[in-house]
């Protein structure tokens, strides 16, 4: 056991599940939504699923190699429709596929059980793999299983049946809102605590955040000098990823609800709405079929949103929506790899974001909107937030080890650099950071494990 790790492919993006059979041949979820293959010793990526889109297939994930080392289980998912919903049996020697059962979350095999989710119970259910059918019916397990995003069951089991799951929460967990200074001091900024999910938005004058919560997740203001929330979205659909107007009169957000003519809800356009709720909301960027947009950054002239683009082949890229003229959006940043969680300069001259083209998230800083005049990678050993200071002359960001890196820089256009480092804080966040939009890394904190 050990050595050091060998990259198989490079394909940008966010990746899903994986498995590996004994002639080393590994099928994951890939950015484009669906199943490829690979050997264990590189080489040739090939399709072993295609999503359907007649039945509206968001995308494929979880696979299982079944013990013949050829057929393997599959979640599809869609957002669109519950009955489409489920779990296939396809084969690495044909790209048919089989239904085997409706499915509210993914699946595994052991020891002549398939096992499965019925809400947060698991249930076990006889299966015959040479068969590849059911032979009795099933039967719930005493455990309660957590989900990811609602969808993926946090469970794994071994082959001498041992079953490692995650039990859910009963409630989502409550957060203080703290202070930090330089010299890693914290001081509550509320007596306040908020069920919130991660991507907390402070506005510039620094009275004010916006943020989401509650499941489907809505946007909503909190005063942190009166103490008082406003609620700005009350949608059944999912709306998420809020960035302030530079003078905080209004926040835009994505969301993934439909319009007159209803699209996948994997889709997600831009809205905007007054700070205050004081009128409703109004569309700033349509959605467009299998296409989800992000805000990012609004810059401090108000004139352009950043904003980050996930097409059908999974990747994040960086687009940037004039809000005068003709409002016609344009990509900043549209390459093979992920990047994402973008900040513009406070004069609007450079934009830090980050990239995985080295194989990880890095922070990058290139002029603004002209990306080719110039390059600095800014972090070494990963990075994720690029943040900078109100006058331009610092920018942070968070490192692999949770702490806050913040160096001393110029952004004189068409200057951009660093001289030096001015700040390496330890904090307690969670490293990688859970961002909207960026690629997922959940890792869980309690684990049980039972003999199956």
């Amino acid at each position: 056991m050990g050595g050091s790790a060998q990259t198989l492919t490079r394909l940008g993006g966010q990746l899903g599940g994986a498995t590996w059979n004994r002639d080393n041949v590994i099928v994951f979820a890939s950015n484009d939504h669906g199943l490829r293959k690979i050997s264990a010793s590189g080489g040739n990526v090939t399709a072993v699923s295609e999503r359907d889109n007649s039945l509206e297939e968001t995308y494929h994930d979880a696979p299982v190699f079944l013990p013949d080392g050829k057929h393997f289980l599959y979640l599809a998912w869609s957002n669109a429709k519950e009955e489409n919903r489920a779990i296939f049996i396809g084969s690495l020697d044909s790209s048919s596929r089989t239904r085997l059962m409706t499915a509210e979350s993914n699946a595994t095999y052991s020891r002549g059980q398939l096992l499965f989710l019925r809400g947060e119970t698991l249930v076990a259910q006889p299966f015959d793999p040479d068969r590849l059918q059911f032979t009795g019916d099933a039967v719930s397990v005493d455990v309660r299983v957590a989900k990811f995003g609602g969808e993926l069951g946090a469970f794994s089991v071994s082959e001498t049946g041992t079953l490692v799951y995650r039990e859910p929460r009963n409630e989502t967990p409550s957060r203080q809102l703290v202070w930090i200074d330089r010299a890693g001091k914290t001081v509550r900024a509320t007596d306040d605590e908020f069920p919130m999910g991660p991507g907390v938005r402070l506005s510039a004058s620094g009275h004010q955040i916006a943020f989401v919560e509650g499941n489907p997740p809505d946007v909503f203001v909190y005063d942190l000098q009166r103490r008082v929330k406003t609620r700005l979205t009350t949608t059944p659909e999912t709306d998420h990823n809020p960035v302030w107007s530079p003078d905080g009169s209004r926040v835009v957000f994505d969301s993934h609800r439909s319009g007159p003519d209803p699209q996948s809800a994997s889709d997600a356009g831009l809205y905007e709405r007054p700070s205050n709720g004081a009128t409703a909301e109004r569309p700033i960027l349509d959605r467009e079929k299998g296409v989800q947009h992000s805000p990012r950054d609004w810059s401090a002239d108000g004139n352009t949103l950043v904003f980050a683009k996930q097409g059908q082949n999974g990747r994040w890229n960086l687009w940037a929506l004039p809000l005068t003229g003709d409002r016609k959006p344009f990509p900043y940043r549209n390459s093979e790899f992920n990047e994402n969680e973008a900040a513009l300069s406070p004069n609007g001259r450079f934009l830090a974001f980050t990239s995985n083209e080295s194989g990880r998230n890095e922070v990058i800083v290139q002029p603004f909107p002209d990306a080719s005049r110039g390059r600095w990678q800014i972090s070494s050993e990963g990075g994720s937030a690029p943040r900078w200071r109100r006058d331009g002359r610092e920018l942070f960001y968070i490192d692999l080890k949770g702490r806050i890196v913040g160096l001393s820089v110029t952004t004189t256009d068409p200057t951009f650099s660093i001289q030096q480092t001015t700040l390496t804080l330890q904090t307690s966040l969670p490293v990688p950071l859970q961002i909207a939009g960026s690629s997922a890394h959940m890792t869980s904190r309690r684990t049980d494990s039972v003999s199956f």
